[in-house]
């Protein structure tokens, strides 16, 4: 038997014990071997595009195993493809004990600089990603949000759920932060969005996802959901509550013509007095705090939370326009 697939009958499969379900897209189930624990993903729903496309992806994967696990530890890769009752559908792979990203980033007793830390090695990973040549053509890895990162014991990231990735000879992936529908950015020449309505995943894309990652956990919200002209003025509420304009910039160029810009190098001048002023929370209370002020209703009353009036005055006093990127 092929040492790179696994066939199982259908009901030998329920013997397995199930880890977790996500959603629309397959189930996990531990595999014992003499020698460790792995995980084999079943994905559900065959006849569906982006689930062929997926199991595409995984066979190019698979079948660069060695290169692809040397040069890139952080990639959880497909070690064998599983065949249930003789067709394709799923793959095993390594079981990293670890925390998924959107936890670790809200965990009380993880410091901000281990948190900084992870975000920054992620954009590490893409610019080395980005510069590899690839036998089969560049991987883009398409599906990149919070619960496809894993930090593990060792306070290193694991990427899994790889079905997900996009090869340009394959499929569109169904990518998280990439529906044209919700993102009015997509309108911009450097993203392609296809006749289904997809958005092609491309390293502006991998760039755009991460730089989302990054400002949900800035913002602690759904930064993604947002709207250009509510992106606006929260650029400009950064600017003076003093995020490096680097930073500002690297955000400013996704809804611009320009190139997306990795903005890990950046991330190091991110301090946690910024951090604490930077919730949509404090933002909309700034807001409304210097509406009042207009109003006259608060008098000469001090903000306490989001600096002084003087200062929040300028979100407003600037023009329409995006920051403009260095």
């Amino acid at each position: 038997m092929n040492e790179k697939i696994l066939k199982i009958d259908r009901k030998d499969l329920k013997k397995f014990e199930k880890l977790l379900t996500t959603g629309c897209e397959g189930d996990f189930y531990f595999y014992d071997t003499p020698n460790e624990r792995k995980l084999i993903k079943i994905l559900r729903d065959l006849n569906n595009r982006y689930t062929r496309g997926g199991l595409e992806n995984i066979k190019v994967l698979n079948q660069h195993i060695n290169i692809l696990a040397k040069e890139f530890p952080e990639l959880v890769l497909p070690e064998k493809l599983v065949i249930v009752d003789k067709e394709l559908c799923g793959y095993t792979m390594q079981y990293i004990k670890g925390m998924p990203l959107n936890i670790y980033l809200q965990a009380p007793n993880i410091s901000f600089k281990e948190k900084i830390y992870i975000l920054k090695s992620i954009g590490i990973f893409l610019e080395k990603l980005s510069y590899f040549k690839f036998p089969f053509g560049p991987i883009v890895l398409g599906d990149l949000h919070e619960e496809n990162i894993l930090v593990d014991e060792d306070g290193k990231i694991k990427i899994i759920d790889l079905n997900g990735i996009f090869l340009e000879s394959n499929e569109i992936p169904n990518c998280k932060y990439l529906i044209a529908d919700n993102g009015f950015y997509f309108n911009r020449p450097k993203y392609t969005v296809d006749i289904t309505g997809d958005v092609v995943p491309s390293q502006n894309t991998d760039i755009l996802c991460y730089c989302m990652i990054i400002m949900n956990f800035i913002t602690k919200s759904e930064f993604y959901k947002l709207r250009d002209y509510q992106i606006n003025e929260y650029l400009k509420y950064m600017k003076t509550i003093n995020f490096p304009l680097e930073f500002t910039s690297c955000i400013a160029k996704l809804y611009s013509r320009e190139n997306n810009q990795n903005p890990y190098l950046y991330l190091d001048y991110i301090t946690l007095d910024m951090l604490e002023q930077s919730s949509m929370e404090n933002y909309y209370k700034a807001k409304h705090a210097l509406k009042q002020s207009y109003m006259g209703n608060q008098g000469e009353q001090t903000l306490t939370s989001t600096g002084p009036k003087k200062i929040l005055r300028k979100i407003f006093k600037t023009n329409n326009k995006l920051l403009k990127p260095r």
